[in-house]
C-alpha cells in the first residue's frame, strides 16, 4: 500500500525539508531493505520517524542515520527491530514555498 507523509523536523535535510511530503510504500520484509534507503518507523519510545537505513547488526536490529547534521542516528536511538520499518520512501514532493 502506498500512503503520502509529512516530514516534519531537520534531520533529513537535505533530502527532505520541514513541510516537504513523501509518498511511501508499505514494507513487508524489512531485512529485504538495502543500506542507503529512507524510510518511515515506529520508534518504541520516540513514535513516527523518517532516517536513513545504514545496516542490520548480528540480531536484525536496524541502524539509523540521518542525512541532517542535527539528526539521531543510532548510537542516540538505541536498538531497534527491523519490525519497526513501516514504509520506505518512493519519492520527495517538495512544500509549496
Amino acid at each position: 500500500m502506498i500512503r503520502l507523509f509529512r516530514v516534519s523536523g531537520r534531520s533529513m535535510l537535505p533530502t527532505l525539508e520541514d513541510g516537504d511530503f513523501f509518498l511511501a510504500l508499505a514494507v513487508r520484509n524489512p531485512l529485504s531493505l538495502k543500506p542507503g534507503t529512507v524510510v518511515r518507523l515506529i520508534h518504541p519510545h520516540f513514535g513516527p520517524m523518517v532516517k536513513r537505513l545504514s545496516g542490520y547488526d548480528q540480531h536484525h536490529h536496524i541502524l539509523l542515520s540521518s542525512d541532517g547534521q542535527t539528526g539521531a542516528d543510532s548510537a542516540d536511538l538505541g536498538t531497534i527491530p527491523a519490525q519497526a520499518i513501516t514504509h520506505r520512501m518512493l519519492f520527495r514532493i517538495p512544500r509549496r514555498r
